[in-house]
């Protein structure tokens, strides 16, 4: 029994058994011993530590997942903006380039031939438009005089952002973000004023473009006081002209400067032409003159009259006059105007010079041949070149030969006799 009671005493120091209140059955019950309670609290802790310790994990990772997702849009709206002012760069570039080389077109090949181009009063508008280009373009490039090849020193691209790390610290990540927007906000800031930069230049650009069209359309009658103070041009020169007048007609903005430069060499070579021509007829007549003089007998032989008698002959502006009534009078009966032959004008200064040698009645000439048609009309006694084609319109015969379709060309000169007669002669050929 002792043994027994001495065990019971021991489990109930270490179970702590706790009588039951009476009434019941005298069933004990075993309380959890404290070692065990250390134990549940123990593991306790290491769960509800664990937990905490994984939530502050989560949120973090909630965080830096945001702060990528933030920095990657972020980036992808300064991607456009950048891209875009890189656009506006290359645009301003274009309207420098293609201004640039407006207006030196515009310089060298229509201003530098304003006179063969209507004068410099006629082109007043295009010159100034010229200047206001080039005031444009030197205060866009910084330059004075801004060449070919220049660039707009301060039209730089920007660069593409970098690619995010997704692996950065969240709040090096969040301060990218908020870089990259300033980098947006930069980038759409430059493309505004560089685009405002391009217009200026594409303005002024434009304003040239419609002077020299212009120009373009004036050059038409140009070409027409040209040919009328120019009569004597061989018609092949007439014709180059005239084609160089009519490539004008509808050309694009940049193909002017060209062409008007092709009608400036064109118009040039009308006067040369002419300018030979004038010279060639004023060398005949004056041997036509001589011829005369030493057929008379020399300027000081018989006939009592000073200065020997005919061989004056009439210079290129009364010639030019004979041909300008005579297609006024063909217009006004419509019929194509003629051009100046250089073979018939030569013919009819050394017959003129003949019938003034004579000084007397009315006679023609034989044709010299070269023309498949030929006419002539004669006349002494007018003063001028108007009152000659008058003359001539108001005679059946003279008329028919001026208003005859098939002839295409003329000649025509006059000379003055000792006695101050003045003969006329007008030849066609066709």
């Amino acid at each position: 029994m002792g043994d027994e009671s001495t065990e019971v005493l021991d489990v109930a120091a270490e179970h702590e058994v706790v009588p039951e209140p009476a009434g019941d059955e005298g069933v004990a019950r075993r309380r959890i011993p404290r070692r065990a309670w250390v134990a549940i609290a123990a593991i306790g802790a290491l769960v509800i530590g664990g937990g905490v310790t994984g939530g502050v994990a989560w949120a973090n990772k909630v965080a830096h997942d945001e702060a990528v997702a933030e920095a990657r849009a972020a980036r992808l709206v300064t991607v456009d903006a950048v891209r875009a002012q890189q656009g506006a760069v290359a645009t301003l570039a274009s309207s420098v380039t293609d201004g640039i080389a407006a207006r030196d077109a515009v310089a060298s090949q229509v201003l530098a031939h304003q006179d063969l181009l209507g004068g410099a009063e006629a082109l007043a508008s295009l010159t100034a438009a010229h200047a206001e280009l080039g005031s444009v373009l030197a205060d866009v490039v910084g330059v004075d005089e801004p060449g070919s090849g220049s660039v707009v020193p301060d039209a730089v691209p920007m660069e593409l952002p970098d690619a995010v790390d997704p692996t950065a610290e969240t709040e090096l990540l969040r301060a990218l973000a908020l870089a990259l927007g300033e980098d947006a906000d930069a980038a759409e800031a430059s493309r505004v004023e560089l685009l405002a930069r391009a217009a200026r230049v594409d303005t002024a650009s434009a304003a040239l473009d419609a002077r020299l069209g212009e120009t373009a359309a004036s050059i038409a009658a140009v070409h027409e006081a040209l040919l009328a103070s120019h009569a004597l041009a061989s018609e092949e020169t007439r014709a180059a002209a005239a084609t160089a007048v009519a490539a004008l007609d509808g050309a694009d903005a940049a193909e002017l400067p060209g062409l008007l430069a092709a009608y400036a060499s064109s118009a040039s070579a009308v006067i040369a032409a002419h300018d030979a021509e004038a010279a060639r007829v004023a060398a005949e007549q004056a041997a036509a003159a001589e011829a005369a003089r030493r057929a008379r007998g020399g300027s000081r032989g018989g006939g009592g009259s000073t200065g020997g008698g005919g061989g004056s002959v009439t210079g290129a502006s009364e010639q030019r006059g004979v041909l300008s009534e005579t297609n006024a009078n063909r217009s006004a009966n419509g019929l194509g105007g003629l051009s100046w032959n250089g073979t018939l004008a030569s013919r009819s200064c050394s017959f003129a010079a003949e019938l003034a040698s004579r000084n007397g009645d009315l006679y023609h000439s034989s044709f010299g041949g070269g023309f498949s048609t030929w006419g002539e009309n004669v006349a002494y006694g007018y003063g001028s070149a108007s009152a000659v084609v008058a003359g001539w319109m108001n005679s059946s015969g003279h008329r028919a030969n001026i208003l005859n379709g098939a002839f295409t060309m003329m000649g025509a000169c006059s000379s003055t006799s000792s006695t101050g007669r003045v003969y006329w002669v007008q030849q066609f050929g066709g």
